[in-house]
């Protein structure tokens, strides 16, 4: 059954009074404080960035991977105006989510089984459900910035679905107000059409999404080299996380961990 958000009135009897929202039309509310789920892997060597080794070694992969966590928690932080929920896999246990535990100005959950179209399903219906909408967003853009989220969440203000597509066919936030339940379905996901489905899926389910800018993600050795070249904040989350910066350089080949 798909969860729909309509305009919201407060129960009670003069503007600004506290009180409940309530939906217009017996629907689900959009909230200004809808959430913005943090899709995030414990970095665990062999277990994160796998595509950049080589020329990085697993620890290297690691530390690109807390990297990345560190420096989209940054983002979000500067940006996101809603609640802001750590979604992590395969649970809370690692060293690397500490920081999200004791925040205050974080939530935290664990993803659900199941492939990446699963695990969003999940955390989108939850926040619909909770709050009338709902954003899932990846770690591994370095390039996205609090304007970008900003933009995402002024559309979703005013009741729109939004999409963040990323230069290699995929994408890397998603938002929405309602959630069918085949907007994943057939989705290939690591393949170049993964976009290209997911809004024919949309389309078909009745749901318009609007675009916001086109990103570049970090799954290659290449990718790395350019987002530290051209996002500063992110080569200083690199050198926080113990990556050793020289490896970058062209020279580089693999080497094994020490």
């Amino acid at each position: 059954v798909d969860v729909v958000a309509a305009p919201c009135v407060l129960d009670g009897d003069s503007p600004g009074k506290t009180g409940t929202l309530v939906p217009l039309a017996g629907q689900t509310c959009v909230r200004s404080y809808f959430p913005l789920y943090l899709l995030a892997k414990a970095p665990l060597p062999g277990r994160v960035k796998q595509r950049l080794s080589p020329p990085l070694n697993p620890l290297d992969t690691t530390r690109v991977a807390q990297a990345m966590l560190d420096h989209s928690a940054a983002v979000v932080e500067r940006g996101w105006p809603g609640i802001r929920i750590l979604h992590a896999a395969p649970d809370l246990d690692s060293p690397s989510f500490e920081y999200f535990r004791v925040s205050d100005v974080w939530e935290t959950g664990i993803q659900s089984q199941g492939d990446l179209g699963s695990r969003m399903h999940e955390a989108l219906a939850d926040g619909i459900e909770k709050h009338g909408a709902a954003v899932v967003l990846g770690t591994d853009i370095p390039s996205i910035d609090g304007a970008i989220l900003r933009r995402a969440w002024q559309l979703m203000e005013s009741g729109r679905q939004v999409v963040g597509p990323s230069q290699d066919g995929g994408f890397y936030l998603l938002g929405l107000n309602r959630i069918p339940e085949t907007l994943f379905a057939g989705i290939n996901w690591g393949s170049a059409r993964v976009y290209s489905r997911l809004v024919a899926n949309a389309e078909r389910c009745g749901l318009q999404l609007e675009p916001l800018a086109t990103l570049s993600d970090c799954d290659y050795y290449e990718d790395l080299r350019w987002s530290a070249d051209t996002v500063p904040t992110f080569a200083g989350s690199l050198k926080r996380a113990g990556f050793d910066m020289r490896l970058l350089e062209p020279s580089v080949v693999y080497r094994e961990a020490s």
